[in-house]
């Protein structure tokens, strides 16, 4: 059970109680506490949802810290490539459609189209707190 749900389940069994006490009270102030225990259900679901959001961007960023790695890797890669092309098979020139560097350089585009939709989607987030 992940954290998420056993604070829901935590918090729910206490509203329930609350709830219960509020009915057997039957007075004003069990009304009170009723109309109390449904405003905290209705903050509790929002701190969650809260807590999901920033919980999924975070875990984005780290993907993106992850991949910024990855990146970095084929860079050089690419370079290593390039330069075995141009000074070790003695090509002339090196292009995008160069059958040695095709492979790296479709991971590279794959891999910052990733940063950039992780990007978009955490800003989106972002912009939907305000």
């Amino acid at each position: 059970m992940s954290w998420t749900q056993k604070m829901k389940e935590i918090l729910s069994q206490g509203l329930q109680t609350s709830a219960g006490l509020a009915e057997r009270a039957g007075t004003a102030v069990g009304v009170a506490a009723a109309e109390l225990g449904s405003k905290t259900i209705e903050l509790s679901g929002q701190a969650v949802a809260k807590m999901q959001d920033l919980g999924e961007r975070g875990a984005m960023t780290l993907e993106n810290k992850a991949l910024e790695g990855r990146l970095e890797k084929l860079c050089t890669k690419l370079g290593l490539e390039v330069y075995s092309c141009l000074f070790e098979s003695k090509l002339d020139a090196v292009g995008r459609q160069t059958p040695e560097i095709t492979a790296t350089l479709d991971e590279i585009t794959a891999i910052r189209q990733k940063i950039e939709a992780n990007e978009a989607a955490i800003n989106n987030s972002a912009a939907s707190d305000h």
